[in-house]
C-alpha cells in the first residue's frame, strides 16, 4: 500500500489519484464499501485474505495439505506462522499480515517471490535463503582471512622459522623512476 499511498493516509483515495493503472487489482472491486478509499482491510480482502470482524484479521480455515509432509528440512518456522492456508506457498496477504503493511515489508516479500508470480513457494524461499546462507558465509571467511592477514602483517609471524623469506621493495631510483626489487633472504632460528 506504502508505494500507492501519495498522502500517507493509509487508504488509497480515488480523488488523490492514488487508483493508478499498476495495481495488481481493480479498484472498483476492491473498494467494497464505495466510498471511493480502499482502506487495508478491503486491500487485504481482494489479495486473498478474508477479514473478520471481531480481531480485524486475515483468518484462513483450511487444513494442512499432505505437501507439508514433504517440507525440506530446514524450512523456517515462520513460514508455518504465515502459510494460513497451509498450500505450501505465500501470498502477498499472508507475508504481510504477519511481517506488517510497510513498503519494506512488501519488497521483501517481493524478494523472496523470485519469478514475481505473487506467491513464493517454499521452493523458492529455499533458495533465497540458501543463497542468502552462502553469501553470509563466504563473507565471513573474506573477513576472517583479512583478519589472518592484517595480524600477520602486523606481528611478523608470516616468517617461516627456517627457509627462504621473499621481500618485495619499491623505491625511487636517482631519476625519479619507481624501481622494484625482489629480495630473498636466509631465515634460521
Amino acid at each position: 500500500m506504502g508505494r500507492y499511498d501519495k498522502t500517507k493516509n493509509g487508504t488509497l483515495d480515488k480523488n488523490q489519484e492514488e487508483w493508478v493503472s499498476s495495481l495488481p487489482f481493480k479498484p472498483e472491486a476492491a473498494d467494497q464499501n464505495s466510498d471511493g478509499r480502499i482502506s487495508l482491510a478491503e486491500l487485504i480482502t481482494v489479495l486473498g485474505g478474508q477479514q473478520t470482524a471481531a480481531i480485524k484479521a486475515v483468518t484462513y480455515s483450511m487444513k494442512p495439505s499432505a505437501a507439508y509432509d514433504r517440507l525440506p528440512e530446514g524450512t523456517p518456522d515462520w513460514f508455518f506462522e504465515m502459510d494460513k492456508n497451509k498450500d505450501v506457498q505465500l501470498s502477498l496477504a499472508e507475508y504481510l499480515n504477519v511481517r506488517g503493511m510497510t513498503e519494506a515489508d512488501a519488497d521483501e516479500f517481493r524478494f523472496l517471490d523470485a519469478n514475481n508470480d505473487g506467491m513464493a513457494t517454499i521452493g523458492e524461499i529455499m533458495l533465497v535463503l540458501k543463497e542468502f546462507e552462502e553469501e553470509r558465509r563466504r563473507l565471513a571467511e573474506e573477513a576472517q582471512r583479512e583478519q589472518q592477514r592484517s595480524a600477520e602483517t602486523s606481528n611478523g609471524s608470516n616468517r617461516p622459522q627456517n627457509g627462504r623469506e621473499r621481500h618485495t621493495i619499491v623505491r625511487k631510483n636517482n631519476e625519479g623512476e619507481e624501481v622494484v626489487e625482489v629480495v630473498e633472504i636466509e631465515v634460521t632460528k
